[in-house]
Parts: structure tokens; C-alpha cells; sequence
């Protein structure tokens, strides 16, 4: 059976996330009608619904009702070949090169003056 757990009981961060998604359906209107982030931040505090910083108001927003990954948080970044691309390369028999890495950068700390002209 599921207990109601009071805000106060829990940590800050959770304490935080209660405070948003009680007030989640606000902020949702809100935005709909084209109120800035900070704005409705500003007026949830004033009212003292919240009692977070704006940051953290951000990163809710971000990610309960945008549903896009918290800033900083990695993201999938393996490089693929487009569909289009690739089906056409293969039906061509081509096999994909791989880029070759460039050269590591050597520090020599006794330089030639003829380098540095």
C-alpha cells in the first residue's frame, strides 16, 4: 500500500521535485500561453509554492515536461551513416572508410629557431 510522504519528510531534492510536479499543471497553462521560464519561477516563489532556485526550476522543466535530457547530461553521440547514404553505398558495393585519426601533437621543448621563423 502506498503511504503519502509530506514534502518536509523527505530530502531536498525530492522535497523540490513534489514542489514542481504539484504545481506542474501551472507551469504547464503557463508556458502555454507563452510566460517566459523565469517568470513563472519568479511568481511560484513570490506565492511560495517553490522554495528551490531557478536552476533547479530549469532542469525540471527541461526534463518532466519538455522531455529533453538534463543540460550536461551525455548524449548519444555516435556519428551513424544516414540511412539514404548507406543504402546507396551498399547497393553500390562500396565499403565506408574510416576517417584516419589525426597525429598527436609532440611538445618539443628545445624548439629549432628555424621553426619558429
Amino acid at each position: 500500500m502506498w503511504e503519502f510522504v509530506n514534502a518536509e519528510e523527505k530530502g531536498s531534492s525530492s522535497r523540490n521535485r513534489i514542489e514542481f510536479l504539484r504545481a506542474k499543471d501551472d507551469i504547464q497553462a503557463a508556458l502555454d500561453e507563452g510566460w517566459s521560464g523565469r517568470m513563472i519561477w519568479e511568481q511560484l516563489r513570490a506565492e511560495g509554492r517553490i522554495r528551490f532556485g531557478h536552476t533547479a526550476f530549469a532542469k525540471y522543466v527541461r526534463t518532466l515536461i519538455q522531455g529533453k535530457p538534463a543540460l550536461g547530461m551525455p548524449r548519444k553521440s555516435a556519428k551513424k551513416t544516414p540511412p539514404m547514404v548507406a543504402q546507396a553505398a551498399e547497393a553500390a558495393g562500396i565499403e565506408p572508410t574510416p576517417k584516419p585519426k589525426p597525429a598527436r601533437f609532440i611538445h618539443n621543448p628545445f624548439p629549432r629557431k628555424e621553426d619558429l621563423i
